[in-house]
């Protein structure tokens, strides 16, 4: 088997998750993605990434990612979930607080998405303590009638999202994303290309 046609499963939240990681894989390694798990929130990864942990090895390889959200510590978080660690064919990362604050980190594109000023956007979005309603509030304040209504809820809604706000978000992911830039603000984007890419070198 060549080292082009190696696959790499992944275990994630959610939708956005798996596109974001799709285009890391893409971007930075020679391997195809295979199946995607999860999709159903943290608690199925709470429940499940031990046995995933258990089952990766060299020609089994999966990335599992999973947002901070309110825990204070990524190591204590990773601890709660895999107990017993985890091996070099299983990488396991955390996005600081939540995946969209990678996607805030492309400051440049996400200021175009939203149409908002660059000095608007968070300096640190691995800081921020709700990067989603961090990108709603912006799309609230600058985005376009059209884009409003695709991502940001309507008044009397108990949604925290517009009714196509996984749809836009998704486009701007493919379309528009670089996590090049992004890297150079979220630290937590950092790492997780890098263990990507040790996961590639190495298996």
């Amino acid at each position: 088997m060549t080292i082009s046609s190696r696959l790499v499963h992944l275990l994630v939240e959610g939708f956005t998750d798996e596109l974001v990681l799709r285009k890391i894989i893409t971007r930075y390694t020679t391997m195809d993605v295979g199946a995607v798990y999860g999709k159903q929130g943290n608690r199925y990864i709470f429940n499940k990434a031990a046995q995933f942990s258990k089952a990766a090895k060299n020609e089994c390889q999966y990335v599992c990612l999973v947002d901070l959200d309110n825990n204070e510590c990524p190591v204590t978080l990773r601890t709660q979930i895999l107990p017993n660690g985890t091996n070099n064919a299983f990488v396991f990362r955390v996005a600081e607080r939540a995946i969209e604050a990678w996607l805030l980190a492309d400051t440049s594109n996400m200021s175009k998405f939203v149409r908002a000023p660059l000095n608007k956007l968070p300096s640190d979005p691995d800081r921020c303590r709700d990067p989603k309603k961090e990108i709603i509030d912006l799309a609230r304040q600058y985005a376009s009638p059209s884009q409003k209504r695709r991502m940001v809820p309507r008044n009397g809604t108990s949604n925290p999202v517009g009714p196509d706000y996984v749809a836009a978000i998704g486009e701007f992911i493919n379309e528009k994303w670089d996590p090049d830039i992004a890297q150079d603000n979220s630290d937590s984007l950092r790492r997780a290309v890098i263990a990507i890419k040790q996961l590639s070198a190495e298996n």
